[in-house]
């Protein structure tokens, strides 16, 4: 697979990052995505260098698992994708607003994440019925939700929009669960289930500090090391920062400041950007080893 990314590479084409470095293919194990600017770039790439690895090292294409999407972002309108052919065999189309799953994660061309949004709670919900009127004690039905149920959604939530509306769903549907647990009937209020000790609730976790902590844990995982991965993040996040008119993520949070977002910072396409929210909407996280933009961002006059 390596020598048929640096093929891909080599051929040029796809996008340029905002570090400057250019981006045509992405690959984990077996599943390889490449991007093009065009239909006929991608016609390219296809019979002029996969075609020819396959051949070489007698490797073949799974033609029903092969989709190819393509979209102008300045319209929003699909591209006719019919020109483009991989020896000779057409390739399944998707509408952009069609999701296709990578890595297990539904993803859109046109950005939007409801589908996997969705799918998280549909799936959650399923989980959680089975739980109810089981021969488990209350002790494993925990042990299920926390190591099997709850799981579900921390697998995505970095990588979806969620709203403080679709979290509040999630945590009724966790109460649910709890309800469970505790052989409570479904009448049974959930308030109890989802308020802290202080209000004499069992102050199970909710959706929010739990979207906080993974938003966290991604954005350390992408900034461990010095290397592309790092660059692309940092340079997202200060080009949102820039755009907003702030010169610093506190500055951007400062109680009634308004910013790019107004008050949806959860729709940021920044992962930094939606957890500083949540820390600050839940107030369970310090976010002071998170870079100081400070020094290295410069508002536009």
């Amino acid at each position: 697979m390596n020598i048929c990314l640096h093929a891909i590479a080599a051929s040029g084409g796809g996008v340029v990052t905002s570090v400057g470095t250019r981006k045509n293919a992405g690959a984990f194990a077996d599943d390889l995505i490449i991007i093009t600017q065009s239909p006929s770039a991608m016609h390219g790439i296809l019979n002029e260098q996969i075609a020819p690895f396959c051949r070489f090292t007698n490797l073949k294409v799974n033609m029903e698992k092969t989709q190819i999407s393509a979209i102008d972002y300045k319209t929003g309108e699909s591209l006719d994708t019919s020109t483009v052919r991989f020896n000779g065999a057409i390739l399944i189309n998707i509408e952009p607003s069609t999701p296709y799953t990578y890595l297990g994660v539904r993803l859109r061309l046109d950005l939007d994440s409801r589908d996997e949004r969705e799918y998280i709670l549909n799936k959650t919900r399923t989980a959680t019925d089975c739980l109810r009127g089981t021969c488990y004690t209350t002790s494993q039905i925990l042990m299920l939700l926390r190591s099997c149920v709850i799981p579900i959604f921390r697998y995505s939530a970095p990588l979806t929009i969620w709203s403080p509306k679709h979290l509040h769903t999630l945590d009724r549907i966790w109460a649910d669960a709890y309800q469970s647990a505790y052989r409570l009937s479904r009448w049974y209020p959930l308030g109890p289930l989802m308020f802290d000790k202080d209000s004499r609730g069992i102050q199970t976790e909710s959706a929010q500090i739990l979207l906080a902590k993974e938003l966290y844990s991604h954005w350390s995982q992408c900034t461990l090391h010095e290397d592309e991965t790092n660059k692309l993040v940092t340079s997202a996040v200060k080009s949102a920062i820039v755009e907003s008119g702030f010169p610093t993520l506190a500055e951007w949070f400062r109680p009634g400041s308004s910013n790019l977002f107004g008050p949806d910072s959860w729709n940021s396409p920044s992962p930094l950007i939606r957890l500083q929210h949540w820390a600050r909407e839940v107030g369970t996280l310090t976010l002071s080893k998170v870079i100081d933009f400070r020094a290295h961002t410069a508002v536009p006059p």
